[in-house]
């Protein structure tokens, strides 16, 4: 994985003690950004079973980590050990701190970061597997259900469809003309080879002639095209199915000690959220449609069956789905595997602090002046993943088995409704 970087500089400005002269240090190689864009390739094109050809989906990590620079650091004191009482020291870096950029630079400190799906400052995240389960049951049951898109043999259909739209309208034109035309009206049941036959010979009758033939091709067109649609109607359409989800949570903060850079950073007040997405692509198997619909209708799965008669499951359900992920192991029943993807997107922020102890290794201090470097820290990582077949459904735990989080969810309305109804135990 290719990854580059923006630089830029930091200086130290320091002294210990009144007998040593002022020291100062500077580094042009500060690490403001680290970013990855992944490489990305193109799938490979399959057959269908309908013929039409389909780019398989590919994997793909990228990542961005960046440093905000803000106040510097201001450490001013007077020395308490024997021999230098009173002695002025301090200690001055620039904003963010002399190594506030350890986050991007030391594999120990970047590899600190322990969040739900971001494992480190400097590499694309990971999957996190509640999340995953959850996005792939749920994406499974889409599918099993009249949820699922057709994708593009719906929009190539009704494409088709809409062939029909202009000798139609043509088609009803020309009725209305003959029917608004009291002359013509009594010549509707009669078609040309009748007119001819009897020898009527009229104006009216050579207009209504004129329409009859008009309309011929127009007719014509209307039955080529609806014959058009009944053979796409033969082919399988391709269903595709997505679903996602997401967890918002507080990153776990850490200290890391440069000991040979005499620094210290502090990660702070972080916060990661992290969306994973489940894309499944199908189409139904002609030979096991009736599979799929007793599917559809709840009749193949004994063992959610069984679990749906259990008194109160459903609310047990709301904490740990079993009754979804029990559904999910036959949502591919009467379907065949085309492609699939799981993609992680994971963002975080967080408040770092930089310290340069130099003063606190020179000796005892009484501080008058303690303000750490700040900056900010962000992160945007992506990662996806390819199926190569159907994957397996997983439990997975609510962390908001109530829905409160989610506006407009009836669950503590159901919660009151079941203490209610059973108030009577408690007599």
């Amino acid at each position: 994985m290719a990854i580059t970087t923006k630089l830029t500089s930091s200086y130290r400005i320091m002294r210990l003690y009144n007998s040593l002269p002022e020291t100062t240090y500077t580094r042009q190689n500060f690490i403001l950004e680290r970013i990855s864009t992944g490489t990305k390739v193109s799938g490979n094109f399959v057959t269908l079973a309908n013929g039409k050809r389909f780019r398989k989906a590919t994997s793909l990590a990228r990542f961005s980590s960046k440093v905000d620079v803000g106040s510097p650091q201001v450490t001013r004191g007077t020395r308490t050990d024997i021999g230098r009482i009173g002695q002025n020291s301090y200690n001055l870096d620039s904003p963010g701190g002399y190594n506030g950029d350890d986050i991007h630079r030391q594999s120990t400190c970047a590899n600190m970061v322990n969040g739900t799906s971001i494992t480190s400052a400097i590499a694309a995240p990971s999957e996190p597997s509640s999340l995953r389960n959850r996005a792939v049951t749920n994406a499974m049951l889409k599918l099993a259900s009249e949820k699922a898109g057709i994708g593009e043999d719906l929009a190539t259909f009704r494409q088709t469809l809409g062939l029909i739209h202009s000798p139609t309208t043509a088609l009803v034109t020309g009725l209305r003309k003959v029917w608004a035309d009291r002359s013509l009206r009594k010549f509707v049941n009669e078609c040309s080879r009748s007119l001819a036959r009897k020898g009527i010979h009229s104006r009216a009758a050579e207009a209504y002639l004129e329409y009859v033939y008009g309309w011929k091709p127009l007719m014509q067109d209307i039955y080529g095209v609806i014959e058009l649609m009944k053979e796409q109607g033969k082919s399988p359409l391709l269903l595709h199915a997505t679903a996602k989800a997401e967890q918002q949570s507080a990153l776990p903060g850490f200290v890391y000690d440069n000991v040979s850079d005499k620094s210290y950073t502090t990660l702070i007040a972080g916060e990661e959220h992290v969306r994973v997405n489940c894309s499944l692509w199908a189409y139904v198997d002609p030979q096991w449609v009736g599979l799929r619909a007793l599917n559809q209708l709840g009749l193949l799965n004994p063992a959610s069956l069984a679990w749906e008669l259990i008194p109160w499951s459903f609310v047990v359900d709301w904490v740990v789905p079993i009754g979804s992920t029990l559904s999910a192991f036959t949502a591919r029943a009467g379907l065949t595997f085309v492609d699939g993807t799981i993609s992680t997107r994971a963002k975080a922020t967080a408040n770092l602090e930089c310290y340069g102890h130099g003063l606190e290794t020179g000796g005892n201090v009484k501080f008058s002046i303690r303000s750490p470097a700040t900056s900010i820290w962000s992160y945007n990582g992506y990662v996806r993943s390819t199926l190569n077949t159907w994957p397996l459904p997983g439990f997975w735990i609510n962390t908001d088995p109530l829905g409160l989080d989610h506006g407009g969810n009836d669950r503590p309305i159901k919660a009151l409704a079941l203490t209610i109804a059973n108030l009577k135990t408690l007599r």
